[in-house]
């Protein structure tokens, strides 16, 4: 039985896990709504019902929580991808479930106005971090490709890419889709996104 200052402990620790996650969630939400830069740390400890000193006890300024920030947006994309990955379903199925897990946690916050400013800032101050996990995600999509090559479901030597190749195409084609001006909807993104899946699927399906 956990000795009473190992409970006080471990119950002090999940009180600041809990107070630096209010920081986060407050800190997006004011993010997407006014901007990065239009957003201060007295905004921030407001919208989080906590003192602007208690900010500085879990943060250094707003750089660091920006970077929180991303890391629990990641968090959530590599939660639902794991589970995608894990799936055991058809070919295109798969890839659509796959997908929709990488990129929708992310959509919404897309089709906010101020989601130019937001991506450009973050790939300035958490960059390597943004940059190792998109290397990771087109690594994980290209080993898929392959083991349903391997399966038989699909044919990519039938159209002479390799697996890394037409991860990449495809990922690009996505990312295409999200930057388009013409497509202004979370709804119209969808339906890109299962149309890239769809023919990327009638493409290197194994005739």
């Amino acid at each position: 039985m956990p000795k009473a200052s190992e409970r006080d402990g471990n119950e002090t620790a999940a009180a600041l896990s809990r107070t630096a996650q209010g920081i986060v969630d407050a800190a997006r939400r004011l993010f997407a709504r006014y901007g990065y830069r239009r957003t201060s740390m007295n905004d921030i400890a407001r919208e989080a019902g906590l003192a602007k000193t208690t900010l500085y006890l879990h943060y250094k300024g707003k750089d660091d929580i920006l970077r929180a920030v991303q890391a629990h947006v990641m968090s959530r994309m590599h939660e639902r991808c794991d589970r995608a990955f894990s799936l055991d379903m058809p070919f295109c199925e798969k890839l659509l479930a796959v997908m929709e897990a990488r990129f929708g946690p992310t959509v919404e916050d897309h089709y906010s106005q101020l989601y130019t400013e937001m991506f450009a800032i973050w790939t300035e101050v958490g960059g390597s971090l943004w940059y190792e996990d998109r290397r990771n995600f087109l690594m994980a999509l290209a080993r898929m490709l392959a083991d349903f090559e391997r399966a038989g479901e699909i044919d990519l030597a039938r159209i002479g890419l390799d697996a890394e190749t037409v991860a990449r195409v495809l990922i690009r084609a996505v990312h295409g889709a999200r930057l388009d001006s013409t497509v202004t909807t979370l709804e119209q993104f969808e339906h890109h996104l299962r149309s890239i899946v769809l023919m990327t699927a009638r493409g290197l399906e194994r005739r």
